[in-house]
């Protein structure tokens, strides 16, 4: 026998997110718009010049041209990048001189520049985009079966096989079957012919302006880009594609719907046929995204996403509407577990035979951690499991009416008839997996709404600006949005961000959010009132949104940077010492690390109790910093926190009875020190993390002292 051989593999990382459906914004780089802004510029020149030398050529994009300073200098420099393809066209297209075919010699151009124009970083802006995965998820995620056909229309020019199979290639289980269409395969060009080969993507001839359709029906997925400068009648072809795609299935559009001048020229000499509908189109081979909603919907389609970059394209994810005949709703809400008999009953057809068209709606609500979209999945792959859908809703602070909906939002629902619904911040989406790469997820934030993460726990260089997507815009009388101006840097933060704090210390509540840091600002409210407040996280922020009861004015007499540091830890000690501690006036009460700012203000607040206090510090410094700062101190307050000689001081300076409070933020054998320093029926408040995260465990005799 041949020993097996290990193969080494990187591990694939993946963190999980919420995507809302309906409009996503994509982002469009500084370097990108820039590049654009040159495109736009340098095709105007190459118009202008074309005009000139070739008057006859009835074009147009050449009709209006604005003259514009020579550019063939500042050209250059993306001439030699990969990702140019776009510039590199336009560029040789101005070199050509006069010759007897000029619409032909462009065209050999494009094609000899096919695969280059695949990798333009303008053109597949979009594409290349993280949250175009999201949009290729949804149709898998909703698909019955293991196996996606793919059918692209017009893929000479729109490329998008080239973009989309390495994205569906990373689901392990997915069979794909890619089909790249042309309207004359014979004279697609070598490169892209050898490209498909390589991708292993099958070429065929469709032509999308032919009533022809033989051999193309039932498709899954329909993705076309371009369909605008491709169809001569724009409503023709919607209901063309919708006549070949299987009921249910997915149709993606990828369309040019702003700053047409990026393209016009060339995509005019590109798609030279005439167009039925031209007197309908507003702007000529183009037409905007509300011109695009509205004839996608008229032709049958629903509208699931749109992901736009607000400077040329737009993406939507289309899906034929499906005729349904019945729904079913099963709350699955509750630890009783009564709703799974109705489930089987219902996947096995016992209720509905002759239903063959019914859905059956399974609802979570008022659970926010159900585990409803794990226990989906799995009945999907079950028989009768193409009937699941599931609505859940993912916020803990709202609630459905279980399976009680309101009438336009379940009909919304049906139409679209996605498998997941899931609510959380007011929309409804889904959950996806994205890679987890430190390089797009740590990315400096352009925008003013920003907060500070680390993308690896353990390493202070990744540190980072992070783009906020859940503030701007925010309108809800349940929050407050503040602007930051100081936020305070607490241990727990730094605990956190330098990995010594495990996901088992972090409350259930937090436990799912991706950024923990920063708990408590400073800054001014949308009044512009001085306030400090508190956070559960995102709070090292330029702008914050909290709860009302968790924003407190900030005195006059004190500086916003004063104030940054006031509310976790007095807050901290209120609750530990007068709501859970029950403090009461005279009593005695040992503080552990007086010196910090829970400390600090422990000691505040119980020596306005006249309580008599007992502190522990590190040094000689720190010990004349709290007689200095709180005279009522004496000598005989002050114990070491170094070792456990303060249990010996305690002991003997309470004649042997003890304290009647603890708090305590030591860790293990000083723990057990400082129970020993509890008086009969004492009080014992711990707000230190590691012993909790280390699940240690407490000797019962301790108990016999009767503390709580």
């Amino acid at each position: 026998m041949v020993k097996k051989k290990q193969v080494k593999q990187n591990p694939t990382l993946e963190y999980v997110h919420f995507v809302p459906y309906g409009e996503i914004k994509g982002k469009v780089s500084a370097q990108v718009a820039d590049y654009g802004t040159m495109c736009k510029t340098y095709l105007q020149q190459m118009l202008r010049n074309i005009a000139s030398v070739y008057p006859n050529i009835s074009l147009k994009s050449l009709q209006k041209t604005e003259k514009v300073k020579n550019l063939e200098k500042d050209v250059l420099c993306y001439l030699n990048e990969k990702e140019c393809g776009y510039i590199k066209v336009l560029h040789q297209i101005g070199q050509l001189k006069e010759c007897e075919d000029f619409l032909k010699d462009v065209l050999n151009i494009v094609d000899a520049n096919a695969v280059q124009l695949l990798q333009d970083k303008l053109r597949s802006c979009l594409l290349c985009n993280g949250m175009f995965k999201s949009l290729l998820d949804v149709v898998w995620e909703n698909s019955t079966t293991t196996k996606i056909t793919v059918v692209e229309i017009g893929a000479r020019y729109g490329g998008l096989f080239f973009h989309i199979i390495p994205l569906f290639m990373s689901e392990p289980v997915l069979q794909l079957e890619f089909i790249a269409t042309d309207t004359d395969v014979s004279t697609m060009p070598t490169a892209l012919m050898d490209l498909l080969q390589d991708l292993r993507v099958k070429p065929s001839q469709f032509d999308i302006n032919d009533d022809n359709v033989s051999g193309f029906s039932n498709k899954d997925f329909v993705v076309v880009r371009g369909l605008a400068q491709q169809s001569e009648c724009i409503k023709s072809a919607l209901q063309k594609i919708h006549s070949i795609m299987a009921e249910g299935g997915f149709l993606l559009l990828h369309e040019v719907t702003s700053n047409f001048e990026l393209y016009f020229g060339v995509d005019e000499i590109i798609h030279q046929h005439p167009r039925k509908d031209l007197l309908q189109r507003k702007h000529g081979i183009y037409m905007t995204s509300a011109e695009w909603e509205e004839k996608i919907e008229s032709c049958g389609f629903e509208i699931i996403q749109k992901l736009y970059d607000s400077y040329s394209s737009t993406v939507f994810l289309c899906r034929k509407v499906k005729h349904v005949t019945k729904n079913v709703f099963i709350s699955v809400t509750g630890k009783d577990f009564n709703w799974v008999e109705d489930v089987k009953l219902e996947m096995n057809g016992e209720h509905s035979k002759n239903d063959i068209d019914q859905t059956i709606w399974l609802v979570a609500d008022g659970d926010y951690q159900s585990g409803i979209v794990g226990m989906v999945n799995c009945l999907r792959k079950e028989d009768g499991g193409n009937k699941i859908r599931c609505i859940f809703n993912a916020d803990d602070n709202s609630d459905l009416q279980g399976a009680e909906l309101e009438p336009s939002l379940m009909a919304q629902l049906a139409r679209k008839d996605l498998v997941m619904n899931v609510f959380k911040n007011g929309s409804c989406g889904s959950f996806r997996h994205s890679s987890l790469q430190k390089e797009k997820i740590c990315q400096a934030a352009t925008g003013i709404h920003a907060y500070v993460n680390i993308c690896n726990h353990g390493d202070l260089g990744s540190l980072c600006w992070i783009e906020s997507s859940d503030i701007a815009g925010l309108k809800s009388p349940d929050h407050i949005l503040c602007t930051v101006h100081y936020s305070s840097l607490n241990f727990r933060d730094i605990m956190i961000a330098s990995g010594k704090l495990t996901a088992d210390a972090i409350p259930e509540y937090l436990a799912h959010q991706e950024c923990l840091l920063g708990i408590e600002f400073s800054g001014r409210d949308q009044e512009g009132k001085r306030v400090m407040g508190i956070v559960p996280n995102k709070g090292l922020a330029t702008f914050v949104k909290t709860e009302p009861h968790l924003v407190f004015d900030v005195p006059d007499e004190w500086s916003l940077e004063d104030a940054a540091t006031v509310p976790v830890v007095y807050c901290t000690v209120y609750y530990a010492l007068i709501v859970r501690g029950q403090l009461s006036r005279g009593e005695s009460v040992l503080i552990h690390s007086g010196s910090g700012g829970v400390g600090q203000a422990a000691i505040s607040v119980a020596l306005s109790y006249g309580c008599t206090i007992y502190t522990t510090v590190g040094t000689c410094e720190k010990r004349q910093f709290l007689m200095k700062k709180f005279p009522a101190l004496t000598e005989s307050s002050f114990a070491n926190s170094h070792d456990l000689s303060f249990e010996e001081h305690v002991m003997r300076q309470t004649k042997g009875s003890g304290v009647n409070l603890v708090l305590n933020s030591l860790a293990e054998e000083k723990l057990d020190a400082s129970l020993r320093c509890l008086s009969q029926n004492g009080r014992f408040l711990e707000i230190g993390k590691y012993d909790l995260s280390q699940n240690r465990l407490l000797g019962m005799c301790d108990f016999f002292s009767n503390f709580i």
